[in-house]
């Protein structure tokens, strides 16, 4: 399985050597497309959305740990209407952007809107699940499975699977919201990829 990595989402906790990181940072500078203000407040444009030369910098800056990023992920939140007025200027948008960037480094972008969903351009679904009050049931303590996802994970598996087997290079990145720690889900991963 030379075409899967898996790792973890982010380097904010200790984890286990072996595993793949992946960055999204600058992503909220970039991927953006207005700044989060009061509720109810006009929307601010961004001016960073998707600026090649913030990305250029931001890679300057981390040079040294480039190469064992496994992936950069740009992940956009949900764009209505009034923050992206169509999925056609998103990619066109989004086309500029990563024809911009150097082609020797990988890439992966995350979109919430299901139907700008688009194997043309290389957007999977992803089976994703995991929980924003993770933090309060585990105490900031990443170290154990809080709340445990195995039939999800099997799903999961059984879609990694596939993909593998037609040849489509995989990483998957999981996160400690997902279970309550990402190392240990990857274990349990790695072991129904196995059976």
């Amino acid at each position: 399985m030379t075409d899967l990595h898996i790792g973890t989402c982010s380097w904010k906790y200790p984890s286990r050597e072996g595993l793949v990181y992946s960055s999204r940072e600058p992503s909220d500078a970039l991927t953006l497309t207005h700044h989060h203000g009061k509720k109810g407040a006009s929307l601010e444009a961004n001016n960073k959305f998707l600026d090649v030369s913030l990305f250029l910098n931001f890679l300057d800056s981390v040079a040294p740990i480039v190469p064992p990023t496994g992936l950069f992920i740009f992940q956009f939140e949900y764009l209505n209407k009034d923050k992206m007025v169509s999925k056609e200027k998103f990619y066109h948008e989004l086309g500029g952007f990563l024809s911009g960037l150097p082609s020797d480094l990988p890439y992966a972008v995350e979109i919430r809107n299901p139907k700008w969903l688009d194997r043309e351009q290389g957007l999977y679904p992803a089976p994703l699940g995991g929980s924003w009050r993770m933090e309060e049931r585990t105490g900031e303590d990443w170290s154990k499975i809080i709340r445990p996802k195995d039939e999800n994970l099997h799903r999961i598996s059984e879609v990694v699977l596939r993909m593998l087997g037609r040849g489509v290079e995989v990483f998957v990145n999981v996160n400690n919201h997902y279970e309550g720690s990402a190392p240990l889900t990857i274990a349990k991963r790695n072991a129904f990829l196995d059976t």
